[in-house]
């Protein structure tokens, strides 16, 4: 939008000639709640159009039909949030702007700055919004149906990832690149789950998006991060302090040589960066190099990793063992062909899901 929103206007769907108005809500840039709230609007199963003019005393002109007929169904507070058309009347240019958004409202009665906390990251990362992250248009405050609410208005960028393992190793390198981002400047997003990041259709290098007819393949697609109402400030990335990065399509690195970063690790884990270095024998965590040793050496590896009394040392059946070796390996092999299933399409095209189901 090329003009700063102060006015938003919603037209309930159920009530066309009804419209409810409200104002841009100013937030300090130094003044931040953290709270882990979860909101329940009352007025969760309604639809709006959303709506705003230069001219907030005009009456708001016909508008189109939602593009998205449904509550979006997101986790946590996001749940509660409504799409909607975002519509600037530029008299003075004499034609309208349209941008698919999503609002989250929420009553104020419950909200205890959830959303103001919200905000406050995204002024933070401004330069990251419309990129790797939404446009942020603001928060408003007003009524609905006499209850007092919040609503932050954020651009539509997509719909979130279904399995990692699906995503082209491109997809996943720009979505680290963003996470190291954010750890790079002392913000811990609180939320790195599958459902806070989308996909949205690549920009073309002139800005506009890819053609409508593009496949959505990691070609024409990149990662959008959102949700930071679990987001906190003056965090310490330990692995930015030595320059550790997570790097993808290798063997998941030793204990020693791990991340330093708790929080980057599992994010690390979660999107399958890597590939096992062990399989699991009697509960221990063998070095995938033994598993084609003899079972007598599998067996004083296991001994070397677990304490065993004389009794359960008497006890281990050589049978067991080999079948319980065999097991293991097929469960590794066939996560290994998941993972390549992804390398073959190394060149930046998505893995089909149907695919990676089968393996």
């Amino acid at each position: 939008m090329s003009t700063q929103i102060q006015i938003l206007r919603f037209q309930d769907l159920f009530d066309r000639d009804k419209y409810h108005v409200f104002n841009r809500v100013a937030v300090e840039n130094d003044v931040i709640t953290d709270t882990l709230t979860t909101i329940h609007p009352s007025q969760a199963k309604s639809h709006y159009i959303f709506q705003h003019d230069r001219d907030s005393t005009e009456s708001p002109e016909s508008l189109p039909s939602l593009p998205y007929p449904r509550r979006l169904n997101w986790p946590g507070l996001l749940k509660y949030a409504y799409p909607g058309i975002l519509t600037s009347h530029l008299s003075s240019q004499g034609h309208q702007q349209s941008l698919d958004v999503i609002c989250k409202v929420v009553s104020m009665s419950h909200n205890n700055n959830r959303i103001a906390h919200e905000l406050f990251f995204y002024k933070k990362l401004e330069d990251l919004q419309g990129r790797k992250i939404p446009e942020c248009f603001g928060m408003f405050e007003g009524q609905i149906n006499g209850e007092r609410v919040e609503c932050l208005v954020l651009e539509y960028c997509g719909e979130p990832v279904e399995d990692f393992r699906t995503t082209s190793w491109e997809f996943r390198e720009e979505l680290v690149d963003i996470v190291h981002e954010l750890h790079a400047r002392n913000i811990h997003h609180g939320g790195l789950y599958k459902e806070n990041i989308l996909y949205r259709q690549r920009l073309e290098p002139d800005g506009a998006t890819a053609s409508i007819e593009a496949p959505l393949d990691g070609k024409h697609i990149e990662p959008v991060l959102i949700n930071f109402g679990n987001a906190s400030l003056e965090f310490e990335c330990d692995a930015m302090k030595t320059n550790q990065r997570i790097q993808l399509c290798v063997e998941e690195p030793q204990a020693k040589d791990l991340i330093g970063c708790q929080q980057l690790l599992r994010f690390a884990r979660s999107i399958s960066a890597w590939y096992p270095s062990t399989f699991k024998l009697q509960k221990c965590s063998v070095p995938i190099e033994l598993r084609e040793s003899p079972i007598e050496q599998l067996i004083d590896a296991v001994k070397e990793r677990r304490y065993y009394s004389d009794e359960e040392i008497r006890a281990l059946d050589v049978n067991v063992i080999e079948k319980e070796r065999r097991q293991a390996l097929e469960r590794y092999d066939k996560w290994i062909r998941t993972w390549k299933a992804c390398e073959k399409y190394s060149d930046g095209s998505q893995v089909p899901l149907h695919e990676v189901s089968t393996l």
